[in-house]
């Protein structure tokens, strides 16, 4: 087994730090998720951690696992931590590594794998990578790896807890603590479903009410209508048209000259709240579906009474 001194393991810091911070800077970066939505994927501030000299130390030479050349074997000298909160962003970061043609890439561990080995249990869950650069100085490129780990937010919290308390602990941990954390991971990873599950659900309303949106934006940019977006508004139009508004197909009032002057003389009421993009569909909803309106706005009566008043309609249909 090769030896190494603290010397020659210092040597490699200022080229794993620039790999570490390369691999921060261009997946946070690249990291571009749906920009209608209201958080990022990444939850917490992005860490590195390197690993001291008396831990590779103790790694490489007093660990059941036996290393020939300990300095390129062990690959997380350095390591990169992503913390997301859902599990499908987990390949939404590893697509941005993977994909990146700089490095070299390997996974080392994969949480989709790990659980369709091992089906009926709850462990640690983590995906991690090992990176590379392709064109590191040539002494050093084995030798310079660095260990990214992406894992949910849940994960994180369980592996923070039992890195310390049962891993790293200096007495045995008895079965009944073992049994605990046991039922912490398969309380996280039903979280966690439920968690993607949900989100899920919320994704396909956001993406109907977007597309809502840019439809209506573009229907009123070719009728030249004015439009001043505010999305509280916006929210609170879609809202209050749910679930009729499905129903209501623009392309039907494109050529209705009827429907046209009447969106106009809404448009010109002086309250912004008819200066959105979707009061097309409010106006459409008002003219198919009135009876709805009546019942389901929640708006107080004033305006109300300006979009009924404008379009003829009798408030008591």
């Amino acid at each position: 087994m090769k030896k190494v001194s603290i010397e020659e393991y210092n040597l490699l810091f200022p080229e794993l730090k620039s790999l570490a911070d390369e691999i921060k800077d261009i997946v946070s970066e690249n990291v571009k998720y749906d920009p209608n939505k209201p958080h990022d994927i990444i939850k917490i501030p992005v860490t590195i951690r390197y690993k001291e000299f008396n831990s590779f130390y103790e790694k490489a030479y007093f660990r059941e696992k036996k290393y020939q050349d300990p300095v390129i074997e062990i690959t997380d000298k350095v390591g990169v931590r992503f913390v997301v909160l859902l599990p499908n962003q987990i390949n939404i970061l590893k697509k941005v590594i993977l994909d990146n043609p700089k490095w070299d890439k390997r996974v080392d561990k994969d949480i989709n794998i790990q659980i369709n080995d091992n089906p009926n249990s709850f462990d640690y869950l983590s995906t991690h990578i090992i990176i590379k650069r392709k064109n590191g100085l040539k002494f050093t490129q084995d030798s310079v790896t660095c260990e990214v780990q992406i894992r949910t937010l849940t994960q994180h919290a369980y592996s923070e807890l039992t890195h310390d308390l049962v891993y790293k602990s200096p007495v045995n941990v008895s079965n009944p603590i073992k049994r605990n954390v046991a039922r912490c991971m398969a309380l996280i990873d039903t979280t966690d479903q439920i968690f993607g599950d949900t989100s899920t659900i919320i994704d396909k309303d956001i993406n109907s009410f977007h597309l809502k949106l840019e439809e209506s934006i573009m229907f009123c940019n070719k009728h030249n209508l004015k439009i001043e977006i505010v999305k509280r508004i916006s929210s609170h139009i879609y809202n209050n048209l749910l679930p009729v508004i499905k129903k209501v197909e623009l392309k039907d009032f494109v050529s209705d000259e009827v429907f046209l002057h009447k969106l106009k003389l809404v448009n010109d009421i002086d309250n912004i709240y008819f200066k959105q993009p979707l009061t097309v569909f409010l106006v459409a909803t008002a003219l198919k579906f009135s009876a709805h309106l009546l019942d389901n706005w929640q708006i107080d009566d004033e305006v109300k009474s300006m979009l009924f008043v404008t379009l003829g309609i009798s408030k008591a249909k």
